[in-house]
């Protein structure tokens, strides 16, 4: 999708049925702006953010906003940004450590101080999820 444009360098189009949803084309837009024109457009973001107004804070859509505005704040040299949307994530419900430490884009916010602070929140999120899977898989 969209996103992978940002990791990769060249530009994914995406496919008529998931362009049917609003906030995903309104997205999908800002995604395609920030590749090509290395901005955000201000209509978009209005957009993204009364789509997010409309969703439950603690929802998996409005995680994977917060995901994408920091993907594209990184994307665009703007890591203090990409950290408050990190940040936006983290309260929306994250769970994604290995995005949080490996996705490229995210490599300056990852420098700066805060950065620490909300890995830790997400592992210690996860925890308890990766032991019972691990005990699982021993007592298998």
């Amino acid at each position: 999708g969209p996103r992978l444009s940002l990791w990769t360098g060249e530009l994914v189009e995406l496919d008529e049925t998931v362009m049917r949803s609003p906030s995903i084309r309104a997205f999908a837009r800002m995604m395609q702006t920030a590749f090509k024109e290395r901005r955000v457009a201000p209509e978009d973001q209005a957009t993204l953010n009364a789509v997010r107004a409309q969703l439950p804070q603690v929802s998996p859509l409005a995680t994977l906003l917060h995901q994408a505005e920091a993907e594209i704040a990184g994307f665009l040299g703007d890591p203090e940004a990409s950290l408050a949307s990190i940040e936006g994530a983290v309260r929306a419900g994250l769970r994604d450590l290995t995005w949080m430490r490996r996705c490229p884009v995210l490599g300056p916010a990852r420098a700066l101080p805060r950065f620490a602070e909300l890995e830790a929140e997400v592992e210690a999120r996860v925890r308890p999820v990766v032991n019972a899977y691990r005990a699982g898989r021993a007592a298998g």
